[in-house]
C-alpha cells in the first residue's frame, strides 16, 4: 500500500521512484518469497498433527504411574508390555514438544522478516541501500537476485515434500504462483527504469500470481465442501444402513431367544417323558430279582435295571443342563463329611453290577475324614459319575 500510494503522489518525482519503487518492491517480495521458503520447508512440521491416541496414552501412563505398585506383581510379559507403553509415550511427548519449538520458531522467524521488510520499506522514504539499482550492467536490479532464490528454494521444497502429490487444486495455485513470482523477479530484474516494460510485465506477473492463489484458495474451498457433503452423505447412508442391520440382527436375536425357549420347554418334558416309564422298569426289576433263579437270567435282568439307571442318569443330567443354562440350578449347602460319601458310592457301585466282580476289579480308598458344607446330593452324583467313567 506504501508502495503504490507513494508512488501515485509523487508521479513527478522520478529520480526518487527511481529508487523508492525498487527498495519497496524489494522489501515485499524478500518478505513473500522468504514466507514461502519456510512455509514449504516447514511443512512437514507445520501440517503435523498430534494423534488422538496420544491422550489416551498419556492417560493410560498417569494411571499405571499412581497403581505402580499394583504393577509389580504382574507376569514378566505384561510389565514389559507397560515399560514399551511408557516408553511409546515418552517418545511422543519428546516429538510433540519439538514440533511444538520448532513451530515457535518458525512463527517469530516469520515475524522478524515482517520487522525487517517493514523497516525496509520505510526506510527507502529517506535512505537508499547500496547498489539497489545499477545502470552500467545488464542486471540493472541486482537486489532482486535474493528474492529469486528464496523463490526457487520454495519451488525446490515443495517437490521434496510431494506437494505435488496432493489431491488439491490449492497446491497447484500456490506451485503456479512461485513460478510466477519468480518469473516476475527475473524480468523485474532487468528493468532500467520505472514503469518501463520489465517493471509493467513484473507488476502484471504478481498481480496474475496474487489471482492464482486467490482462485486456487477457492477452488480448494469449494471441492472441500464438495467432498464434505458427500462424505456427510456417506455417512448418513452408512448408518441407515446400520439401522437395519440392528433391527435384522435384533429380529434374529429374538428368533434366537423364542428357538432357545421352545428346546428347553422341550427337553424339560421329553426328559420328564423319559422318567416316567424308567421307574416302572426299576421297581418291577427290582421285585422280579429275588423271583428269578436261573443265573443267566439274572443277568440279563441285571442289564435291564443297569441300563435303566444309566437312562435315568442321564435325563436327570439333562435336565441339570437346561437348568444351569436357564440360570435355575439351585444348591442345597449342608455340612457332611465326604469320607462317608465315597464309602457309600463305592458300596452302591459294587452291589449294583456285577462287572467289578467279573473283570475281578478291586475298588480300595483310604478313609480322610474331610468335612464339606457343599450339596450332597450333587457331590453324589459327580463322584459316580466319575467312577462310572472309569468302570464301563
Amino acid at each position: 500500500m506504501l508502495h503504490v500510494i507513494v508512488s501515485y503522489n509523487l508521479t513527478n518525482e522520478p529520480l526518487f521512484l527511481k529508487y523508492f519503487i525498487p527498495q519497496t518492491w524489494f522489501a515485499g517480495r524478500l518478505f513473500l518469497s522468504a514466507m514461502f521458503a519456510m512455509a514449504m520447508a516447514g511443512y512437514p512440521i507445520l501440517s503435523r498433527k498430534e494423534d488422538f491416541s496420544t491422550g489416551v496414552l498419556s492417560f493410560a501412563s498417569s494411571f499405571r504411574s499412581r497403581k505402580k505398585r499394583q504393577v509389580q506383581h504382574l507376569s514378566p510379559s505384561m510389565s514389559e508390555q507397560a515399560r514399551k507403553e511408557e516408553e511409546e509415550q515418552a517418545r511422543r511427548k519428546r516429538e510433540s514438544r519439538h514440533n511444538r519449538l520448532q513451530q515457535k520458531i518458525l512463527v517469530v522467524s516469520l515475524a522478524i522478516l515482517a520487522g525487517i521488510a517493514a523497516t525496509s520499506a520505510v526506510s527507502s522514504l529517506f535512505l537508499v541501500f547500496p547498489g539497489l539499482v545499477l545502470d552500467n550492467y545488464p542486471l540493472h536490479r541486482p537486489y532482486e537476485i535474493p528474492p529469486l532464490i528464496l523463490f526457487l528454494v520454495a519451488l525446490f521444497y515443495f517437490y521434496k515434500n510431494r506437494l505435488d502429490k496432493k489431491n488439491d487444486v490449492f497446491y497447484k495455485g500456490i506451485v503456479a504462483s512461485i513460478l510466477i513470482d519468480a518469473f516476475a523477479e527475473l524480468i523485474i530484474s532487468y528493468s532500467t527504469a520505472s514503469f518501463d516494460t520489465p517493471h509493467n510485465v513484473a507488476h502484471i506477473l504478481k498481480d496474475a500470481a496474487y489471482f492464482v492463489n486467490i482462485i486456487g484458495l477457492a477452488l480448494s474451498s469449494i471441492n472441500y465442501n464438495l467432498r464434505l457433503k458427500e462424505s456427510n452423505d456417506s455417512l448418513a447412508e452408512i448408518n441407515a444402513r446400520l439401522r437395519e442391520r440392528e433391527k435384522l440382527i435384533r429380529s434374529q436375536y429374538e428368533r434366537l431367544k423364542e428357538s432357545d425357549k421352545m428346546k428347553n420347554e422341550f427337553i424339560n418334558v421329553a426328559s420328564h417323558e423319559l422318567r416316567t416309564p424308567i421307574q416302572p422298569i426299576l421297581s418291577l426289576s427290582a421285585l422280579l430279582r429275588p423271583k428269578i433263579r436261573d443265573v443267566h437270567q439274572q443277568e440279563l435282568l441285571d442289564v435291564i435295571t443297569r441300563n435303566a439307571k444309566r437312562l435315568l442318569r442321564l435325563t436327570e443330567a439333562i435336565l441339570d443342563v437346561t437348568k444351569i443354562e436357564s440360570q435355575s440350578l439351585t444348591l442345597k449347602k449342608e455340612r457332611f463329611d465326604l469320607n462317608d460319601v465315597i464309602i457309600n458310592v463305592m458300596d452302591d457301585i459294587s452291589l449294583s453290577t456285577g462287572f467289578i466282580n467279573k473283570e475281578n476289579i478291586k475298588l480300595s480308598y483310604e478313609p480322610q475324614h474331610i468335612i464339606l458344607e457343599a450339596d450332597k446330593g450333587r457331590i453324589i452324583q459327580v463322584i459316580s459319575n466319575l467312577l462310572g467313567v472309569v468302570l464301563t
